[in-house]
């Protein structure tokens, strides 16, 4: 969360997420968190959301659809492979 003051911002943003064992996911892009925790708690949602989607994607396209699952009998596209459900 970047504070207000800094590089000209006048609100907070938030602009990753760090999970409780020190992960650290970067948003597509900075969410402000102003105001009620209603209107903005819902951009932050949207914002995880398509974070992780982005790093799923990166992800697959690193291992090109390769994943342990899939070397087994049923193979990918057969129900073995949970990452490309």
């Amino acid at each position: 969360m970047l504070p207000p003051g800094t590089d000209g911002r006048k609100v907070y943003e938030s602009v990753g997420l760090t999970s409780p064992d020190g992960e650290y996911l970067p948003l597509v892009a900075p969410v402000v968190t102003e105001g009620r925790p209603e209107e903005w708690l819902n951009r932050v949602e949207e914002a995880m959301f398509a974070a992780t989607k982005r790093q799923l994607y990166r992800a697959l396209e690193e291992t090109k659809g390769e994943c342990s699952c899939c070397k087994g009998p049923a193979g990918p596209g057969k129900g073995g492979c949970a990452m490309l459900l």
